[in-house]
């Protein structure tokens, strides 16, 4: 049952794995959606081989895998190619799955910085943050995954794409939600469109000295 979260693998261990896409989808509420992806990777792509394209995204995503294991409550939905999706509460439920979720984001940029200083060219993400409900299910019969779906999921994917790089665009509902007293950009809200609804964001300034110092604190929180 590896090809599915251990919260899930009880009830679809009762089915054959052919029929686990006909068990019913089920809800989880109160959790922050987390959607990163690499800034030009395209380019990249085209810098690298096969063998040193697949060991940086190995390592990559092995030291966000470690960050959110470190942070806890972290589900890793999937990665696809460079593009990393988890849900943060929700099926593992927390009441600071807002401020969580934005120590996972704040520290994928630090993993992500450090990378770029080793390499021979520049390495950036863009991150969305967004907080509400999901569906989730099993999709396909071969190899099937535990996917989420939803209007929400829809939200954060947009939010990520509209994110400049090396920026983390933090929907109104995260920001509602956050206990902790992040620095957000100064240009205020942004309202955008996502899925025909108006969504606000902020920009969360992860490099200000204001953040470094919520950051210093709320990490020794999650050794």
């Amino acid at each position: 049952l590896s090809l599915v979260p251990d919260f899930a693998s009880e009830s679809l261990n009762k089915v054959p794995p052919i029929f686990w896409h006909r068990v019913p989808a089920l809800n989880y509420t109160d959790c922050t959606l987390i959607q990163m992806d690499i800034v030009g990777f395209s380019g990249i792509v085209s810098r690298l081989n096969v063998l040193e394209l697949v060991d940086v995204l190995n390592s990559l995503f092995s030291a966000i895998d470690f960050a959110a294991k470190c942070i806890g409550k972290v589900w890793k939905v999937e990665t696809i190619g460079d593009c990393y999706i988890g849900v943060i509460g929700g099926p593992q439920p927390c009441e600071d799955h807002a401020d969580r979720a934005i120590l996972l984001a704040a520290s994928i940029r630090d993993i992500v910085d450090v990378f770029s200083r080793a390499m021979t060219f520049p390495l950036t993400v863009r991150i969305g943050l967004h907080s509400g409900n999901v569906q989730a299910a099993v999709m396909g019969r071969l190899l099937p995954r535990y996917l989420v779906f939803g209007r929400d999921m829809e939200v954060v994917n947009h939010l990520e794409t509209v994110a400049t790089e090396q920026s983390v665009r933090v929907s109104s509902s995260t920001v509602a939600l956050s206990k902790w007293e992040w620095v957000y950009a100064t240009h205020g809200d942004v309202t955008h469109m996502a899925n025909q609804e108006p969504v606000t964001s902020n920009l969360l300034t992860l490099t200000s000295e204001e953040n470094k110092e919520v950051l210093s604190y709320n990490r020794k929180l999650y050794p």
